[in-house]
């Protein structure tokens, strides 16, 4: 008989169970658009969706299906919050654009509920404030010096121990108020009728394989098919022509895990992660039934510099669930792997210089 608190023996997201996405067709021809996007995640379909509104002509490749890479693996937090790092951001970029980022991240979270209210898609986006915790006394001068950013940046959040909503002692947290969490899934694909009505063309199974040329690109496909166009971005996890910026030089991978719990006790309010280690993330979620669930993140590790094995990371998510919060079941587990640049900023922007139509946007905060 099948324990049911045992971790699943197939790796499932939550936000694929109930995935309602229309399939879609491999380029097979040449094209002349505008604008050609590679990748089919969140950037790249945000960037098709305006793009195509804007009434430019777009065509999206991506090599595999839709959402089946990071963005519907992940823990689905929309949050200014990715870690201890703005006293970091301060220390390389300075007090300016540390705080350019935090507005940066910010307004976005404003436009994902503007998208959500205009399109009205139902994607379980609830507003909840984010915490940043240690249990650990040597990590008190980690949140201590983030706390000295918080204030200097103008943060909306700040010193939060005694609001923490966990059944442990936390010797420290800070918050950040009214960030968010929804279904990444849902959400992007309530954007993809607009993207065709706007005449916008979406090729699934189609892998781009080279960019050539400055003033008008041209894309190539692995089945030998190109398309001109005035501007490409590079939306792609890892930048796929990596021969134009090095990035291989400028990130690695880092890989994460999360399990998804139907929990004894009643979910803490809000979402956490804490700066010790091993790291842990937790949020709210819901079931595809309504009922709710508890989805526990964390063990994160240089991507192939893993001392135990893959299952080991799920059995340690699950005995500190089953410690913490108790556990019924755990009917989803999965894990992903976030690209981290070298200053913790993503790259967006002109992909290299002398080539001001390859245009790149890569690298997800990590640890959130």
């Amino acid at each position: 008989m099948r324990d049911i608190n045992q971790i699943p023996s197939e790796a499932r997201s939550l936000w694929q169970e109930d995935r309602r996405i229309a399939t879609y067709p491999p380029l097979d021809k040449d094209l002349i658009v505008d604008v050609v996007i590679v990748g089919g995640g969140i950037t790249g379909l945000v960037s098709a969706y305006l793009l195509a509104k804007e009434g430019k002509k777009i065509a999206l490749l991506e090599a595999g299906s839709l959402l089946e890479g990071t963005t519907g693996y992940t823990t689905a937090k929309i949050s200014s919050q990715h870690g201890p790092i703005y006293k970091e951001i301060m220390k390389i970029h300075g007090k300016e654009k540390a705080k350019l980022y935090y507005e940066a991240n910010e307004k976005a979270l404003k436009y994902i509920r503007k998208l959500q209210e205009e399109e009205n898609i139902a994607c379980d986006l609830t507003t909840e404030d984010a915490y940043l915790y240690t249990t650990n006394d040597k990590n008190l001068e980690i949140l201590e010096k983030e706390e000295q950013a918080y204030d200097a940046l103008g943060i909306n959040g700040g010193e939060a121990t005694a609001e923490v909503d966990l059944p442990y002692t936390v010797k420290k947290a800070l918050v950040l108020r009214n960030q968010a969490q929804f279904d990444p899934v849902k959400f992007l694909q309530g954007l993809l009728p607009s993207i065709k009505n706007n005449g916008g063309w979406i090729f699934e199974h189609t892998r781009a394989v080279s960019v050539k040329g400055s003033d008008e690109p041209t894309v190539k496909t692995e089945k030998g098919h190109k398309i001109k166009c005035k501007d490409v971005l590079v939306s792609s996890h890892f930048p796929f022509n990596d021969e134009q910026g090095a990035y291989f030089s400028r990130l690695h991978a880092q890989r994460s895990y999360s399990i998804a719990v139907k929990p004894v006790k009643t979910p803490p309010k809000g979402m956490y992660l804490t700066v010790d280690s091993p790291s842990r993330s937790l949020r709210q979620a819901t079931d595809p039934n309504g009922e709710p669930l508890l989805l526990i993140g964390g063990q994160g590790h240089t991507a192939g510099k893993n001392d135990d094995s893959t299952f080991a990371n799920y059995e340690a998510l699950k005995n500190y669930g089953e410690e913490e919060f108790g556990i019924a079941s755990i009917p989803y587990r999965w894990s992903a792997q976030d690209l981290v640049s070298l200053d913790n900023v993503p790259y967006i922007g002109q992909m290299i210089t002398g080539k001001k139509h390859v245009w790149v946007a890569t690298v997800l905060p990590n640890g959130a």
